[in-house]
Parts: C-alpha cells; sequence; structure tokens
C-alpha cells in the first residue's frame, strides 16, 4: 500500500514544454473520467498509466485503490482545468456526494501518466484572498465578503442575493433564523475554483449605518444596491462574469439587476411567481380568512397610493408601517413577468419541501420562461438544507448551522456555472 501511494504521489518534474491545449487535457480526464465512474481500475493502468507507473504499483492495487475512491467520494460529476505549474496538471473534480477533489497529472512523451494523485480539496488550500468587501453608498457602506480562488486565470464569481426580512451575508437573521447556508455555498462555489460574494443588506448587520429612515427605504434601493456590486465586480481583474443567484426575495431581485447589468446567467432559489401581496395573502388566509382579508385591504391600499394606519398587531407584524413604502415599491413588480426579460441562460431552483414558497411558484415561473431549466431538489426546505415534510422538524433546521446543504442543491449550481465559462 505504502508503495503504491508514493507512486501516486510521487512528484517528478522534468523541463517539458507543454505544447497542449487545455482542450487535449481535457480529452485525457474526460477518459479517466469513464473508466472511473465505470469503476474500470484496470483500463486506468493498462490504457493510461505509463511503463515506469505500471512498475512502481500492481494492477490490483490500482483496481483496489480507484475502489476506494469512487466508494469515499462517489461517481465523478464534471471535472475542470485550474492550473499547470512544474510539468503538472491540476484539476478540479466535482462527486456526486458534492465532495471536490484535486485532481494532479503529469505525463511522458506519450501523453501516458507518470503521476497521478486525487485528493480532497479544502477551502484553505484554495483560496487566494478572502476579504471584507465594501460599497459605498450616500450614507455609509454596504459590506461583504469575498472570495477568490487561487487560480491566477479569470473565474466566473456568483453575486449571492439574500432573502427578504434582516438577512445577512451568510444567510442568517435576528428573527430566528441561523442556518449558515450562504456562508456554505460560497465554501462550495470556492473549493470548485469559483468566486463569490455574499453582503449584508443595506440596513444588515455590518451595513446598518447605510440606512437612517427606514420609513424611506425602497425594493428599488435593494435592486439598485445589487446591480452596483454586479458593475464592481464586472470591474475586477479575476472574474470572467457575473453570475446572479437570488434566494426567495432576492430572486426578483436578481431578475431586475439583470436587467440594468448584463450579467453571465441567473439562477433563482425559491423564488415565487406571482407578485408578493398575492403569495402573503394565500398564506395568511391558511390562518385566517379575517386575518387574509384585512391583509388585503392594506395592500390594496398600498398599491392605490394610500398610507395604512392599523392598530391590529397581525397585520402590522407582515406589514409594518415603517416598511410600507418599501412594500408600495416591491408590489410593483411580478415575478413571472420580468423572468419573461432575460436574454440570459436561466437556472431556476426549488425544494420539494419547501413549508413556504410553493413548488407551484417554480413551474410558473417556467412556464414564463420556456428557455429555463426548472430543478426540483427532493428533500430540500426553504433555507436549503435537507428535511422532511413534518413541519416542526422541517423548522427546526432553520437555526441549526452545523447542518449541510441538501445534497442536489451544489451539484446543480455548479453544472450551470461550468457551462457559462
Amino acid at each position: 500500500m505504502k508503495k503504491f501511494l508514493a507512486a501516486l504521489a510521487l512528484l517528478v518534474f522534468t523541463n517539458t514544454v507543454f505544447s497542449q491545449t487545455t482542450e487535449d487535457f481535457d480529452a485525457i480526464v474526460k477518459r479517466f473520467q469513464r473508466y472511473y465512474n465505470e469503476q474500470k481500475g484496470d483500463s486506468i493502468y493498462y490504457n493510461m498509466f505509463s511503463e515506469k507507473l505500471q512498475a512502481s504499483v500492481s494492477v490490483n492495487r490500482t483496481v483496489a485503490k480507484f475502489r476506494q475512491y469512487y466508494s469515499t467520494y462517489g461517481p465523478m460529476q464534471w471535472f475542470q482545468y485550474n492550473i499547470a505549474k512544474e510539468g503538472q496538471i491540476f484539476y478540479i473534480t466535482v462527486h456526486n456526494n458534492s465532495a471536490t477533489l484535486s485532481l494532479m497529472m503529469s505525463f511522458d512523451y506519450y501523453n501516458r501518466l507518470k503521476t497521478i494523485r486525487l485528493t480532497p480539496v479544502t477551502v484553505e488550500s484554495t483560496v487566494k484572498h478572502t476579504a471584507n468587501f465594501f460599497l459605498p453608498t450616500a450614507t455609509s457602506n454596504i459590506y461583504g465578503v469575498l472570495t477568490e480562488p487561487a487560480a491566477l486565470r479569470k473565474v466566473p464569481v456568483i453575486l449571492i442575493i439574500p432573502e427578504a426580512g434582516p438577512t445577512d451575508r451568510n444567510g442568517n437573521s435576528y428573527s430566528g433564523t441561523n442556518s449558515n447556508n450562504y456562508k456554505i455555498i460560497a465554501d462550495s462555489l470556492l473549493k470548485a475554483g469559483y468566486g463569490c460574494l455574499r453582503y449584508d443588506k443595506r440596513g444588515i448587520g455590518e451595513s446598518i449605518a447605510v440606512v437612517t429612515n427606514e420609513d424611506s427605504v425602497t425594493f428599488d434601493d435593494m435592486v439598485n444596491d445589487a446591480a452596483r456590486l454586479v458593475k464592481m465586480l464586472k470591474s475586477h481583474w479575476h472574474f470572467s462574469k457575473v453570475i446572479l443567484l437570488g434566494h426567495g426575495e432576492g430572486s426578483l431581485i436578481g431578475m431586475r439587476v439583470a436587467q440594468i447589468e448584463k450579467v453571465g446567467g441567473f439562477i433563482s432559489v425559491e423564488g415565487t411567481a406571482q407578485r408578493e401581496d398575492k403569495v402573503i395573502i394565500a398564506e395568511t388566509r391558511k390562518q385566517s380568512k379575517k386575518l387574509s382579508k384585512q391583509v388585503k385591504t392594506v395592500f390594496d391600499s398600498l398599491m392605490a397610493g394610500y398610507t395604512v394606519n392599523t392598530a391590529d398587531s397581525a397585520v402590522n407584524s407582515i406589514c409594518p408601517g415603517s416598511q410600507q413604502e418599501y412594500f408600495r415599491s416591491w408590489l410593483k413588480y411580478t415575478p413571472a413577468d420580468e423572468i419573461k426579460k432575460l436574454n440570459i441562460p436561466v437556472l431556476i431552483l426549488h425544494g420539494s419541501t419547501d413549508l413556504l414558497v410553493a413548488e407551484k411558484e417554480a413551474t410558473k415561473l417556467k412556464k414564463a420562461k420556456e428557455d429555463a431549466t426548472l430543478t426540483i431538489i427532493e428533500g430540500m426546505n426553504y433555507m436549503l438544507k435537507e428535511a422532511p415534510a413534518d413541519e416542526a422538524k422541517n423548522i427546526a433546521t432553520y437555526a441549526n448551522p452545523d447542518l449541510p446543504l441538501c445534497p442536489g442543491l451544489m451539484p446543480a449550481v455548479l453544472q450551470f456555472v461550468r457551462e457559462r465559462k
């Protein structure tokens, strides 16, 4: 075993000048991927190993080792060229169980493998730069965290646009959610070789000082903030294109941003198709028909241009007096209408156990944007975690930051981003 591991990890440097293109190397890795996924370690040994490497390790050891990799990490879903240095080629490989590995190879004169190594990728080993990122506004700064991979070539960057409410850069809020879902997404993107910017909305977290008067904040302010963040990312030397990922309310914000700034793609996660007042009214109707009628009256009045004063605490909890201007500007937009206006690749993701946004909202978005890709992720709830349909158990995941993302989420996101290179 030690002899085999030494052979796989051996770093043999040559002065070979690689004349091949990344397409040539892609073809070799694609061949390796096919043998690996078919669990044909013997084919890798006989068809891809150089004579020197074959002399260092037996075919039986090779077969056993690649079976062990397959058992531990799962089949290889896709791969991406990372960097070439000192006679070695490095790829990032992503597997069906969300594992991310680094594949290192070196070749002899005949393009047969002299060395090969598969190792788990950690955020620490791939990060080039993690830093506070800020966007100046008239009153203060909007702060966020920008992560960049180590590769010197240009890579896509994903801007995560948060859901409604007091949601911070990590996907947490003082209203009770503590899932770290955006942070986990950013870490997964980094391990796969992509950049990510997540931020505190104005009035939230480190960006709290941006808002001096809550009554004046509008939905369009959120759109303009995100659009300016896109513009800044587009000017960054490291990024080939910006892709938007909008969660919940962030889905509609992303649709509006994509009409202001040119972006490479848009991912809607748990977004609605109907105008928000219709969604809220339908939800309150489940609790109380009386409350639903009261809420509808408030929204109808706001859309007619009136300010509403009510002493009803239940109504105020849904539409606080200090946020009526925000709702008024929000209700100008119907997501199903806005998504039709996009002339970019669109991915619509929705969880089958989302208790807050019905699955039909995703299908309506798909109907409005026929060329979009719709993926229903089995067992994923609104917080992007794996959860049962049982309400109590589902909601319990909202406050557990240690839970991983639902297994189906990142493979779908990464595949979309990979296709946008």
